[in-house]
C-alpha cells in the first residue's frame, strides 16, 4: 500500500512540474507588450527654414572656385530625390555663405535635437529621467566619442548599468 502510495505521489508531482513547465514556457515565449508612452518630434526654429532652390544655389556659390555644372546637377537631383520638401529645415550651419563643416556644428546640432526631442517628451509624459530604464540612440551620420548615449546619460544623470 506504501508503495502504491509512494507511486501515485511521484506521478502526481511529474505531472504538475511538466504542467508548470509548459505554463513557463507558453508565458516566457509570449510577445511582450510594448507600449509607446509618448512620440515627440523636433521642429526647428524658423531660423533652420530653407527652400531647396536656396539649397542649391547656395551649393553653387560653395563651388565657384571648382565650379562643374555636372557636380551642381548631381547636387541638385540628389536634393529632390532626397525626400526634403520644397520647405524643409537645414542647420545653421549650411545657411551660411562659408559653410562651417565640422565636428563642433555637428556636435551643437546633435545636442540641440536630442536635448530639445528628450526635454519636450519628459514634459508631455511628466516622466523624470530617473524612470528611464533603457535608453537606445541611434544616428547615421554622427558618430563622436564619447558616444551620443553618454552624452544624454551624463546630462540627464541617467542610471549606469
Amino acid at each position: 500500500m506504501k508503495s502504491k502510495l509512494s507511486l501515485r505521489t511521484i506521478v502526481i508531482s511529474l505531472i504538475l512540474v511538466l504542467l508548470a513547465t509548459v505554463f513557463y514556457y507558453y508565458v516566457m515565449s509570449r510577445p511582450r507588450e510594448v507600449y509607446l508612452v509618448d512620440y515627440v518630434c523636433y521642429k526647428p526654429p524658423k531660423s533652420y527654414h530653407m527652400t531647396l532652390l536656396t539649397l542649391v544655389e547656395q551649393n553653387k556659390m560653395h563651388m565657384k572656385h571648382n565650379y562643374q555644372e555636372a557636380a551642381v546637377e548631381f547636387v541638385r537631383r540628389m536634393v529632390e530625390r532626397s525626400g526634403l520638401g520644397q520647405e524643409t529645415h537645414m542647420p545653421p550651419a549650411t545657411h551660411l555663405h562659408c559653410p562651417t563643416l565640422g565636428l563642433n556644428g555637428s556636435h551643437v546640432e546633435s545636442q540641440t535635437t536630442i536635448f530639445t526631442t528628450i526635454d519636450s517628451s519628459l514634459e508631455r509624459t511628466g516622466f523624470h529621467p530617473q524612470d528611464i530604464d533603457i535608453l537606445v540612440v541611434n544616428s547615421g551620420l554622427y558618430s563622436p566619442t564619447p558616444s551620443l548615449t553618454a552624452m544624454i546619460v551624463n546630462k540627464y544623470k541617467l542610471r549606469a548599468m
